[in-house]
């Protein structure tokens, strides 16, 4: 008998929690969650970054990087507005403004926990702007284009858990124009700077074989829709996308939990979804909510 695989997504409904403090209590709330029980590591301290358009090797794992300059993520290597080290007489003023635009590097060396073998490990970008290709002990993993959205990568094959890695990133702001590497990338004008840079944090997150789409273009993989709401009674549907990227058939037990402003269940569904090798799935849930909690939006 195959064995089962069990995955637990947390629907987050503005009928049941209220407006603004859904991550707050899906924190809190009791039981497991699976995406409170993915290990994480948090790519922050230690990088290396040049601004040079015309740099080679960057990405090579023996490429030297010791007269780059030391920063930590988040990070832009522009300057534009008021800064907490300001006085107000040097805002905007010439020397507190870095309007460069164009190719900057970032490399790291980090380490892994040997516990990551045998798991799948993703590199996750809250952004980088405007464009950014990322290659992991020398491995191209890929290309993203839009400065404002988050995106991964299945860094397993690349990576050496319990050693060093090196993951370079080349990241370009230049001004869009035709043929150049940000040509349709938008905004294409506008009356404000786009800053470049990694401006937002990178991390790396382990799964299961069997776990929740992490490629679903940087989602969560779960989506939660409202099908009927009145005072008495309320409907919505979960849809969760999976991956098996095990080697054998597996079925999938995903339970849907939707919790109240109390971390309480309010409404739970489970269902077994086939997943064959290599393959993807979803399951697809409705929870009924006696009567919601409703706002307009205004509390």
């Amino acid at each position: 008998m195959p064995k089962t695989h069990s995955v637990i997504a947390l629907a987050v409904a503005g009928l049941a929690l209220g407006a603004g403090v859904a991550p707050a209590l899906a924190r809190q709330s009791p039981g497991p969650i699976a995406a409170a029980d993915r290990p994480v590591q948090v790519l922050a301290d230690g990088w290396r970054f040049q601004l040079d358009p015309a740099a080679i090797g960057p990405e090579q794992e023996d490429f030297d990087d010791s007269a780059w300059a030391s920063v930590a993520v988040p990070h832009s290597w522009n300057r534009v507005g008021f800064y907490r080290t300001d006085t107000p007489e040097r805002l905007n003023r010439p020397e507190t403004i870095d309007k460069t635009m164009g190719v900057g590097w970032y490399r790291l060396n980090f380490s892994t926990p040997s516990g990551f073998a045998g798991k799948r490990l993703w590199l996750e970008f809250d952004a980088a702007s405007r464009t950014a290709e990322v290659w992991l002990n020398g491995v191209r993993l890929g290309a993203h284009a839009g400065g404002f959205s988050r995106f991964r990568f299945d860094a397993t094959a690349a990576i050496r858990p319990g050693q060093r890695n090196l993951l370079a990133v080349r990241v370009d702001n230049s001004k869009p124009a035709p043929g150049s590497a940000t040509a349709d990338v938008l905004p294409l004008s506008g009356d404000f700077f786009v800053h470049g840079g990694l401006y937002r944090a990178v991390r790396l997150i382990v799964t299961d074989a069997v776990h929740v789409d992490m490629l679903d273009h940087g989602g969560s993989g779960i989506a939660a829709t409202t099908e009927a709401i009145s005072p008495g009674r309320a409907v919505v549907r979960v849809a969760t996308r999976l991956r098996n990227d095990g080697g054998s058939a597996s079925p999938v037990a995903v339970t849907a939990r939707l919790v109240d402003h109390l971390g309480r269940t309010a409404a739970t569904a489970t269902t077994t979804v086939p997943l064959a090798t290599a393959g993807s799935g979803q399951a697809e849930q409705t929870l009924t909510i006696a009567r919601p909690r409703l706002w307009a939006g205004t509390v």
